[in-house]
């Protein structure tokens, strides 16, 4: 071998795609080994970052070469920056997003949310994902390498395939940093979300000492004073009652000490609480992005025990002081009926009848079994809902299906492994939705009576049986539909109308609960038109037997609809067209894409549209949109017979007996004026009604029901800015922070931003499992009101 044949670029270059072809299959053979979970993470860590590097070193070494020396590209420049790159960034994600899936089952296990069995298994199923995806790899190096020597041994060569295309390889070494960054990025924050959870356990663990605690004491008390009882009905002489009485100062003593437990109690979580971080949490992955939440575990622990538990430890502390307080009475009593009895010629525990031992134990007893509870409550919630990895998703685990054939995937998409990294579902979740519900709130007669109002009316667990039979809109069946005559006629007019040639769409109109969506399902259903569509964003919609996705873009979904009719004459329904709209895609402009779409296609195409009143009227004011509709049709208000029908059908569906108060039976024409007041009071809103009627009703174990008309009102409480969040609600349905922020911009600060905590924090605003905010419905009747009085709505 001569010296120029020992230095040749291309001999070293090869050398090294051969060593890299070794290590690969050496790393293959790792994971063929049992790995602990531990030892996955270590080998991903080490050995696959090695082979990352390694890949980079070669590529960037031919890359210099090219330049430096102006060689046309050859085998190993075509291989390395052409042809495999794509290939090794693939399974550079999957291995970032089983590092991650990793991580997280590493973190769910160690809160005790998933088993050791569990784990196992999930990190056996990670290895063998790893292993299928690096053997593929293999096997397409060494295609490729095959195919590239044959390239070159062809006339024209490699050079006719890469003429024209600038060389990818820069583009590519910046991905690959960027996953090395990502796979570092889920390292780091792998101690600090173990940090959380640890602190979170002693948050939990001393809530716990703290509820036990208290149940200690109060079972201390009542065992000496039972003690004590025990002794009284067992006296036999005068002697016996110095020393009983003397025993009960003692416990009377002991129980005088006043303690401030709730004081103690919120500065020891806020001083736990300062051991947590503040940081962005890798929690999910997207292609080629590692989606992060930013979390501020200190804040959001704090603000979740004052919401959830500071509450219900308060309840066990007033049990305690109603159980001291009845003692220390008992006591009294006790002494008293002793001195007495002290004086009396014949002594025994049977002389002393103050009071009734049996009747002191039996509420000694109650109180107890209620304390017990309530601390059992306490440690469940916060065993299964105080989680540091509720800032994933409550999914159990990865999914790992090892059926599907890599091959087929590759022949599918040009990114080998989309699909196949789609598969892998973590414990992706919302953080702190549940932390986040609280702010500090301002105690006040009128918020005091808004907040009774709405807990008066929320859902509650005891009363789901019968509720659900008024408040479910769709499990009932055609049987509890109402009819609305009048509504239907009109619809009938317009459909026949349509179907003769005429230009038709009709807009359906009404407050919120007045039945829109359900008058517009039950008025196509019963004219069996087959060909009905109903668009909605962010779905998918099959049409003459085709699928298109929907997103914002409402003149897109429609002329998807356009191209693929064909010769049919179909329906399309858009429900609450409010939900037309994000950043890229204005309310505004998808309403003047409809009324546009109206205007030339509603003689082949029924648009059936429906929006709030509110948003009628408000659109109304900006451009032409009620004229813009053949037929218009306000579902609003019901008839007090329609309402009354659809009350006494679903109560009828319960089998219940409707009693007042004092137990006696309402008879049907008591029944009747209970429905005609709630109609008079919610404006004859069916809606309104039937979720009003469950406020004053709540079962009985024999089979009633106990109606009681409700008192609760909802005093008007809300600042101007609250309003005006409020008629934002009740226009679009749904709110966030981000929108309203970006919005109003600098104002956000002055009285906006704490008037939106405050409304959520009062429940008149909850907040959904995607973050956005909307107005409760058990008080959405008496908001509007409010804005109307106000001025502000019309």
């Amino acid at each position: 071998m001569t010296e120029n044949e020992v230095a040749s670029p291309s001999s070293i270059l090869k050398e090294a795609v051969h060593d890299l072809m070794n290590d690969l299959t050496h790393y293959n053979g790792i994971l063929l080994e049992n790995r602990s979970q531990r030892e996955l993470i270590e080998v991903i860590n080490k050995k696959f970052i090695e082979i990352c590097k390694h890949y980079q070193s070669i590529g960037q070494n031919e890359l210099e070469l090219l330049e430096r020396e102006a060689y046309e590209i050859g085998e190993v420049a075509y291989l390395m920056h052409y042809r495999l790159p794509n290939f090794f960034k693939d399974i550079m994600l999957i291995h970032r997003d089983v590092l991650l899936q990793l991580q997280i089952a590493k973190h769910k296990h160690l809160e005790g949310v998933v088993s050791k069995k569990a784990l196992e298994n999930h990190s056996v199923s990670s290895q063998n994902i790893l292993f299928e995806a690096v053997e593929f790899f293999i096997k397409k190096f060494k295609e490729e390498e095959i195919l590239t020597e044959r390239l070159s041994q062809r006339k024209k060569g490699i050079d006719s395939k890469v003429r024209h295309h600038q060389n990818p390889w820069n583009t590519y070494t910046k991905q690959f940093e960027i996953i090395l960054g990502q796979l570092d990025n889920i390292n780091n924050n792998d101690s600090i979300v173990d940090q959380s959870i640890r602190v979170f356990q002693e948050l939990s663990n001393n809530t716990n000492e703290i509820t036990a605690m208290s149940v200690t004491e109060s079972e201390a008390i009542i065992k000496e004073l039972k003690l004590s009882i025990s002794n009284i009905e067992k006296i036999v002489g005068k002697e016996d009652i110095s020393h009983i009485i003397h025993a009960l100062e003692k416990i009377e003593t002991s129980i005088d000490t006043p303690k401030n437990y709730q004081e103690s109690f919120t500065q020891s979580i806020a001083f736990t609480s300062n051991n947590l971080s503040r940081t962005n949490i890798p929690v999910a992955t997207e292609g080629g992005l590692l989606l992060e939440k930013r979390v501020d575990f200190g804040k959001s622990a704090k603000k979740w025990l004052d919401f959830n538990i500071l509450p219900e430890v308060i309840a066990l502390w007033d049990y305690k002081s109603d159980l001291i307080a009845f003692a220390k009475h008992s006591i009294l009593n006790l002494k008293g009926s002793l001195v007495v009895a002290k004086n009396q010629e014949s002594i025994s525990g049977s002389t002393i009848d103050s009071q009734s031992f049996k009747s002191i134990e039996e509420t000694f007893d109650a109180n107890l079994k209620a304390q017990r509870k309530l601390s059992n409550t306490i440690s469940k919630k916060l065993k299964t809902e105080f989680l540091a990895t509720s800032i994933y998703h409550q999914e159990e685990f990865l999914e790992v299906s090892l059926q599907s054939s890599l091959t087929q995937y590759t022949s599918e998409t040009n990114d080998r492994f989309t699909n196949w990294m789609g598969r892998l579902k973590g414990f992706f979740g919302n953080v702190n939705t549940a932390y986040d519900k609280v702010v500090s709130v301002k105690t006040s007669d009128v918020l005091d009576t808004a907040t009774e109002c709405i807990a008066h009316r929320m859902f509650k667990e005891e009363n789901a049986q019968y509720d659900m039979l008024f408040l479910n809109k769709s499990f009932l069946g055609d049987h509890f539909l109402t009819d609305r005559t009048n509504e239907e006629i009109i619809f009938d007019k317009c459909l026949a109308h349509w179907d003769q040639g005429f230009h038709k769409s009709i807009l359906i109109v009404g407050d919120d609960h007045s039945g829109k969506s359900t008058f517009i399902n039950k008025a196509v259903k019963n004219r069996l038109r087959k060909e009905v569509v109903v668009l909605a964003p962010d779905s998918t919609i099959s049409f003459q037997g085709r699928k298109f996705k929907t997103t914002k873009n409402l003149n897109e979904a429609l002329q998807e609809i356009k191209k693929s009719r064909f010769n049919s004459k179909p329906i399309v329904i858009i429900d609450d067209l409010e939900f037309w709209q994000d950043k890229a895609h204005s309310f505004l402009d998808n309403v003047r894409a409809t009324l546009k779409f109206i205007e030339s296609e509603s003689d082949d195409i029924l648009l059936i549209i429906s929006v709030s009143k509110l948003m009628q009227m408000h659109l109304d004011h900006r451009i032409s949109f009620s004229n813009s509709f053949s037929t218009y049709i306000d579902v609003s208000i019901s008839s007090t017979t329609e309402v009354f029908n659809a009350v006494r059908l679903r109560h009828g569906a319960s089998h219940r007996k409707l009693v007042d108060d004092n137990d006696e039976l309402i008879s049907p024409r008591q029944f009747e004026r209970l429905v005609h007041r709630l109609c008079k009071k919610f404006d004859n809103n069916l809606g309104e009604v039937l979720q009003a009627w469950t406020y004053g009703t709540n079962l009985t174990t024999d089979n009633k029901v106990v109606y009681v008309e409700s008192t609760h009102y909802l005093p008007d409480f809300f600042t101007n800015e609250e309003a005006i969040l409020l008629k934002y609600v009740l226009l679009y349905f749904i709110i966030d922070e981000r929108t309203i922020k970006a919005f109003l911009g600098k104002r956000y600060d002055d009285g906006y931003e704490s008037g939106l905590k405050r409304l959520a924090n009062t429940k008149v605003l909850v907040r959904n499992e995607k973050g956005y905010l909307s107005l409760n419905t058990v008080v959405s009747h008496e908001v509007r009101k409010s804005l109307i009085y106000r001025g502000i709505l019309k």
